[in-house]
C-alpha cells in the first residue's frame, strides 16, 4: 500500500516578538491507504499545527509534507480530501439539511444524488430526526455530528479529523467511532487527532505519540500492547502456601493468584511441576498498563 500522507523532518517557528519559538521538531511520518491513524498527544503538543499544516492552512518552515504524492496546496488535494477542524464554524442559520445541501451543491453534487446522500448522512450521524432544526439550536455534539456530516457529503478518500469526539456523550463517541471504523471498510484512509487516548485504543492501526512538537512513539496496537505488559498474573488452584520464591500472592476464593514478571513465570512453572503436588494452572494473564497510564509512563522517560 502507498503512502496517503507522507511527512519528513517537518518543522514549524512561531515568532513572539524578538523570540523564534520551534513548535513541530523534525516529524518525519506516514499514513497508508486503507489506515485508521491515532495523532495522540497532550492539548498543546501540536496535533492541530501538523493538521492546519497537512491541510494547507498553514505554511512550514523545513521538512516534506506530501499528500497521494502532491503538495498540500494542489486542487486535487482539497478534491480528494475531507477535513473536520477541531472548532468548525457553521452558518447556524441554517438547518442541518440546508447546511449540508449548501456545500454540497458548492462540490457540485447532482441534486438528486445529494438529497439521498444528505438524508443517509443525518441518519449515520444520528440527526435523522434534527435535520430541519437551525444549526443555533444545535448542542456541541450536535455540532461534532453535523461536521462529520459534512466532511463525508463528497466521499473523500482521506480524512483528517482534528479532536473528533470531542463534546459527544458515550452513546454519540460510540456511533461516530463505528461511523469512522466504517470508513476504514471502505478503504478509505483516515487521520485523526486525540488527546483521549481511549478513542485511538478501539480503533486504530498504528498510532503516534506526540509531545512537545515532536513524536516520541509510534506503532502498531500490538507493538504498543505488548510494550504496555507490565506484569504478569499466574491463576491456581489446590495452592498450598509452601515457598516458590518471593512472589506476591493474593486469595480471590478458591483461587490463588501469584503476581510475577515475564522473566519469572519459566522458573516458578517449573517449581509448581516439580513440587509433586496437584496445583492446577487455571490461566496466566498479562496485567497491562491501560493506554493512558502507557501515555504517562512513556512521557515520564522524554
Amino acid at each position: 500500500m502507498g503512502n496517503v500522507i507522507y511527512v519528513e523532518n517537518l518543522s514549524k517557528y512561531f515568532s513572539s516578538g524578538f523570540k523564534r519559538r520551534k513548535i513541530l521538531n523534525s516529524l518525519s511520518f506516514n499514513v497508508k491507504k486503507g489506515e485508521i491513524v491515532g495523532f495522540l498527544g497532550p492539548n498543546g503538543a501540536g496535533k492541530t499545527t501538523t493538521i492546519k499544516i497537512l491541510t494547507n492552512l498553514l505554511n512550514f518552515d523545513e521538512g516534506i509534507v506530501k499528500i497521494f504524492g502532491l503538495t498540500p496546496d494542489k486542487e486535487e488535494v482539497r478534491r480528494r480530501m475531507g477535513f473536520l477542524p477541531e472548532q468548525p464554524y457553521f452558518y447556524d442559520h441554517l438547518s442541518g439539511y440546508e447546511f449540508l445541501e449548501f456545500t454540497g451543491e458548492l462540490y457540485g453534487i447532482e441534486k438528486k444524488k445529494l438529497k439521498s446522500n444528505i438524508e443517509k448522512l443525518l441518519e449515520k450521524v444520528g440527526l435523522k430526526d434534527h435535520g430541519k432544526k437551525s444549526i443555533r439550536t444545535y448542542s456541541r455534539g450536535m455540532l461534532q455530528r453535523i461536521g462529520i456530516a459534512n466532511v463525508l457529503i463528497r466521499d473523500p478518500e482521506l480524512l483528517i479529523l482534528d479532536e473528533p469526539l470531542t463534546g459527544l456523550d458515550p452513546i454519540g463517541r460510540r456511533e461516530i467511532k463505528n461511523l469512522i471504523y466504517e470508513q476504514k471498510l471502505f478503504g478509505r484512509t483516515v487521520f485523526f487527532s486525540s488527546h483521549i487516548l481511549s478513542d485511538a485504543e478501539e480503533i486504530c492501526d498504528r498510532v503516534f505519540l506526540i509531545f512537545n512538537g515532536t513524536i516520541v512513539k509510534e506503532g502498531t496496537l500490538e507493538e504498543i500492547l505488548r510494550e504496555r505488559i507490565k506484569s504478569y498474573e499466574i491463576v491456581l488452584k489446590n495452592f498450598t502456601d509452601e515457598n516458590y520464591g518471593d512472589f506476591n500472592l493474593e486469595k480471590r476464593g478458591d483461587e490463588y493468584i501469584l503476581k510475577v514478571n515475564e522473566s519469572e513465570i519459566e522458573d516458578i512453572l517449573k517449581k509448581i511441576f516439580h513440587s509433586g503436588k496437584k496445583v492446577k494452572i487455571i490461566r496466566i494473564n498479562p496485567l497491562v498498563y491501560t493506554l493512558e497510564e502507557w501515555f504517562v509512563e512513556t512521557l515520564k522517560k522524554k
